[in-house]
């Protein structure tokens, strides 16, 4: 059982945290199916075999597997990109838009000011990932409220 799960290991390429859980997961069936072998007769080094053959080849478990854990990778990447490109947008496109407004005045008031700033905790309520990104959210937005600041 064990060269199984490092091979399932070698071929799952998805963040740690989540590799863990799924090993752990994956070794948790595979014990229950043993279990159930060896209820049926069969010694515990047949019944792993036997689990195992059940659940397939190595190659084609991690596989399955990363395609349904491997979007860690990519939500932690989206949420370390997000706040670069919301405010390059905020800063280059929709601050000088509402400078020319009467917006402005509401734009720079402490509420507003206060409300951009817990918009920083987003990530936090979508994603699994957000830790990977609350740097990046905190730094460039704190850029842009600032910014917004030195402006009143």
């Amino acid at each position: 059982m064990e060269a199984y799960l490092r091979e399932v290991r070698r071929r799952l390429r998805v963040d740690s945290a989540t590799e863990e859980a799924v090993l752990a997961e994956l070794r948790a069936h595979l014990e229950e199916a043993t279990v159930v072998h060896q209820a049926m007769g069969l010694s515990r080094e047949r019944a792993e075999a036997r689990a195992i053959e059940q659940f397939g080849d190595a190659r084609k478990v991690a596989g399955q597997l990363r395609g349904v854990h491997g979007s860690s990778f990519n939500q932690a990447l989206l949420a370390a990109f997000l706040p670069v490109a919301l405010t390059i947008v905020l800063k280059w496109v929709a601050i000088p838009l509402l400078r020319l407004s009467a917006a402005w005045q509401v734009v720079t008031s402490p509420a507003f000011l206060s409300v951009a700033a817990l918009l920083l905790l987003l990530p936090t309520l979508r994603w699994e990932k957000w830790r990977y990104g609350l740097p990046a959210w905190g730094f460039f937005w704190a850029i842009t409220i600032l910014g917004l600041a030195a402006n009143l």
